[in-house]
């Protein structure tokens, strides 16, 4: 671990500037809150905007005093252009005049989705077909297939005209052309439609399957190719690439439980300037909100898939919930925890109050707690984007395979997609409690070497690997890495497959397992190979997973000590608060930034520990603009603390700082 060192740090906590934004070479990360005019509910617009003009102005005037330096706004296909060529983009650009008067930039949230009447009477063949052969008429979403090459021409149209539009204003920053990209949405029955039957999308697909074998897997790897391609495409037609950041952001994170079918964000990320999710740690439902791993899990999830390009969140959830209500402290940790995994953009959801409850404000305007936390907590990235730009997090030495083909079941079953996510998430919470960071890592990364890396790579749920990807797993092993397998790797059983039936794609020889375990075998496996070590557990650890508190732990302390094999150990280690309280670098050229969180309901008193080389004196706290000093120790800077429930601690050193 190398630190650049700075000069001194000195820390002015200023309050909000005015005036409107410009622009410079400075780094602009965009804190803000999806706001559409009035109380509009996204896709929704206003009807009659010029009445309420001075209503909005008074709006964004109150979001720029809280802190933000940013709204989402967004416009809708079938109120823009109701008849075909006739744009109608009135609202959105009233928003932005105002935006720029109070000192606001605007990120455009474009929804094709749903489409207009006309498209559907232009082009009759265009609705999408279930599979049993019903036609789906538009419901505002799904709205028409893609395929169609009249859809596309004319929503690539559309989508030009909004762009070239919104480039006429000072505020406009950036555009969103997919939110939470699908093939569709839902039919008439509710029922969930991965792949449209029309003509239209099976010539794409016999197109697309030349040389390939006709299978229900290939079927579900279109859709994934197909919209990245569609997002691309959407992109495009945005503007000429680079002239303003283009985005888009899937649906709520997760963590392996979409499997095939879906859209691929490691994929998805090729096609726009930068990738994100949206984020709703709270549901409505209380034993449906997350657990602290899997907003961790989540959130270095989308992290890899972005790469080095930065990630944005779409959404964050504001509040305020139900049986599990969001509170200010709770938007204070998820945006820092985000900022702590190189998130580079963030949009609260939303100013006034949705359907679902979510919002920052109350029903009558007032403004709540939340949305003072919120915007304290934007202020300060805000008011410090040539610190929080540049800053990237530190290197992970270990990485957990994102597997989607394991994901995808011969029967379809939720059952494996659950297998999957608990084998997942059960080493990623092993890793988690000791404070080490970890990436996930895509098939086609360790097919092209990415593996090299790492010290270490788990598998947790490893069926259905494709050759290249266990050749490569077998090469990175035999350079000197070490391989983990929390379960019995197993086979490729798709017609064409070169190695169907042959048990774990060839791993079998490497992790020295026997097909079908026997009375007496060892739990664990070692075998040595080249340089590296393949381990296999062959206890299906993953069962464990929520569901025998004691076995997940042991289980959790033997992944640890597995990992601690080939030298991987925290780079901060904390004693006390296990489970709840991390802490990660972030570094640029200039500055050293510490974060630390408690995701934990109750006070948790802890020691960091740091490396030799992180210096002990100078630290500022960004949030109070306390000095701090770590404690000297033969092992090195320690730093004691003491957290309150769900809080935060945020210590730069290195960059003079506004």
């Amino acid at each position: 671990m190398r630190f650049a060192m700075g000069a001194a740090l000195a820390i002015v906590l200023l309050g909000p500037a005015g005036g409107s934004p410009q622009r410079s070479s400075e780094p602009f990360v965009p804190i803000g809150v999806w706001y559409g005019g009035g109380t509009s509910r996204a896709p929704m617009v206003s009807r009659n905007p010029a009445a309420e003009r001075e209503a909005w102005r008074r709006d964004l005037a109150a979001i720029k005093a809280l802190g933000f330096n940013s709204i989402r706004s967004w416009i809708d296909w079938e109120s823009g252009e109701p008849e075909r060529g006739q744009y109608h983009v009135e609202a959105l650009e009233q928003l932005l005049f105002l935006a720029a008067d109070a000192g606001l930039r605007v990120i455009v949230q474009i929804y094709t989705d749903p489409a207009p009447e006309w498209i559907g009477t232009r082009y009759p063949d265009s609705r999408f077909v279930s599979g049993e052969g019903a036609r789906i008429g538009s419901q505002a979403s799904p709205g028409y297939c893609l395929d169609h090459a009249g859809v596309r021409a004319d929503m690539v149209s559309f989508i030009g005209a909004v762009s070239a539009a919104a480039a006429r204003h000072q505020s406009f920053y950036a555009i969103d052309v997919g939110s939470e990209p699908h093939v569709v949405n839902g039919d008439l029955l509710n029922r969930f439609v991965q792949f449209c039957y029309c003509r239209n999308t099976q010539a794409r697909f016999r197109e697309w399957l030349k040389g390939r074998p006709d299978s229900a897997l290939d079927r579900k790897t279109f859709v994934a190719a197909k919209l990245e391609a569609d997002l691309k495409l959407m992109a495009d037609a945005s503007a000429p690439r680079g002239a303003r950041p283009v985005s888009s952001h899937s649906g709520t994170a997760v963590v392996m439980t979409s499997g095939l079918g879906h859209a691929d964000d490691w994929w998805m990320s090729r096609s726009v300037d930068h990738y994100g999710t949206s984020i709703y740690p709270k549901p409505q439902s209380a034993a449906t909100a997350w657990a602290p791993v899997r907003l961790a899990a989540a959130l270095d999830a989308i992290r890899s898939a972005a790469r080095d390009k930065g990630w944005w969140i779409g959404e964050l959830q504001a509040g305020p919930g139900a049986a599990a209500p969001v509170t200010g402290a709770d938007l204070r940790l998820w945006g820092w925890a985000s900022i702590s995994r190189g998130a580079r953009a963030i949009s609260y959801s939303a100013w006034y109050p949705t359907q679902t409850g979510d919002g920052l404000i109350a029903p009558d305007g007032t403004i709540t707690d939340r949305a003072r936390i919120a915007g304290e907590f934007a202020g300060i990235v805000s008011r410090n984007a040539g610190l929080f730009g540049p800053l990237r997090p530190h290197r992970s030495r270990v990485a957990i395979l994102d597997n989607r083909l394991s994901s995808f079941a011969v029967d379809n079953t939720v059952t494996q997609e659950t297998a999957v996510r608990d084998s997942t998430l059960l080493i990623y919470r092993a890793l988690f409690e000791q404070n080490i960071q970890a990436d996930f890592i895509h098939p086609d990364e360790v097919s092209a070497g990415a593996a090299a890396r790492y010290d270490v790579v788990y598998l947790g749920y490893p069926v259905m690997l494709q050759p290249n990807v266990a050749d490569a797993l077998k090469a990175y092993v035999r350079g000197g890495g070490t391989l983990i397998s929390a379960a019995r790797p197993a086979w490729n059983n798709e017609p064409g497959a070169t190695n169907r039936g042959i048990p774990g794609a060839g791993l079998d020889e490497l992790f020295a397992a026997r097909e079908g375990s026997r009375p007496g075998d060892p739990a664990v496996v070692i075998s040595r190979h080249g340089n590296g070590r393949a381990i296999l557990i062959d206890t299906f650890p993953s069962a464990a997973f929520e569901a025998d508190p004691g076995r997940m732990r042991a289980t959790g302390e033997l992944l640890q000590r597995l990992a601690a094999m080939p030298g991987v150990t925290p780079e901060i280690r904390i004693d006390g608060g296990p489970g709840v309280v991390e802490a990660r670098f972030l570094e640029s050229s200039d500055a050293i930034l510490l974060i630390a969180i408690n995701h934990g309901d109750t006070a948790q008193r802890v020691t960091f520990t740091f490396g030799p080389d992180v210096p002990e004196a100078i630290w500022q706290n960004m949030e109070t603009g306390a000095a701090v000093n770590f404690v000297q120790d033969a092992a090195g800077p320690k730093y004691a603390h003491t957290f309150a429930p769900r809080d935060v601690l945020v210590l730069v050193r290195g960059k003079r700082l506004r």
